[in-house]
């Protein structure tokens, strides 16, 4: 009987979890990275707060306000989903041109005005704006360079820096498949130019030979963007696919 008894009192003492308010509270605390609750612990999922859950359930039976806690769980497990969504768009790896993109941000971003943590908050709605103002960077130099009509004033070195200062490898292809097919356009007008400027017959030659070099060039460069684009609609379509099967599991 004394063991049974002395059994009892050593679980309760130093075994049996403390299901108060406030012992639940500092557990839940301790899921963050720090005291400004800015982000939550590497490692921790949405399944993980499970147990938290079920504490509450306990301290609840016993008469206790659970309510705040509970909706602080809440946050935390719609922060992980999104977190992981916008890790995913934020990715070097990721197409910025996946359809659906847009507005899985716009709804990211309407969830997080919901967090009852502003510190998670203000982390997502951080995310969300650096990745829609990567998009439209992206977007801006693709039209910008797109509508280039004169390929003879293309600033080759210029383009070639703000592309290499995009991210996201996907979107850099692209670009830099319609920068070569740009500077192919260039040297096709510059040697078309140097044909006419050419003098004697020797010079024509020379100038008419460059000028088929240049054309061949610039039906090679135009092939491999159009190749390039129908890749990445590919990548873009698998992309939007995978994002349907997350949000469908959340």
């Amino acid at each position: 009987l004394i063991v049974v008894i002395g059994g009892i009192v050593v679980y309760n003492t130093f075994i049996k979890q403390d299901n108060s308010i406030e012992a639940i509270q500092d557990r839940v605390d301790s899921l963050y990275t720090s005291a400004k609750k800015e982000d939550i612990k590497s490692g921790v999922s949405v399944r993980d707060l499970d147990k938290y859950y079920l504490d509450l359930n306990d301290a609840q039976e016993k008469g206790e306000d659970t309510s705040a806690i509970s909706t602080e769980l809440d946050t935390i497990g719609y922060f992980i989903s999104d977190k992981e969504m916008l890790t995913e768009y934020d990715s070097e790896d990721y197409d910025l041109t996946s359809s659906g993109l847009q507005d899985s941000l716009n709804s990211i971003k309407e969830n997080s005005e919901t967090y009852t943590v502003p510190g998670l908050a203000v982390t997502i709605s951080d995310l969300c704006t650096k990745v829609n103002g990567d998009y439209e960077t992206f977007i801006a130099l693709r039209s910008e360079m797109q509508g280039i009509t004169d390929a003879t004033s293309f600033d080759e070195e210029g383009y070639k820096a703000r592309i290499a200062n995009v991210r996201h490898k996907p979107n850099q292809q692209e670009l830099n498949a319609i920068y070569d097919n740009i500077v192919a356009d260039k040297q096709a007008a510059e040697a078309e130019q140097a044909l006419k400027d050419a003098a004697t017959e020797e010079a024509q030659e020379q100038a008419q030979k460059a000028l088929e070099e240049a054309q061949k060039a610039q039906q090679e460069t135009q092939q491999k963007l159009e190749e390039a684009e129908k890749k990445l609609q590919e990548k873009a379509n698998d992309a939007k696919e995978g994002i349907s099967d997350v949000i469908d599991n959340i």
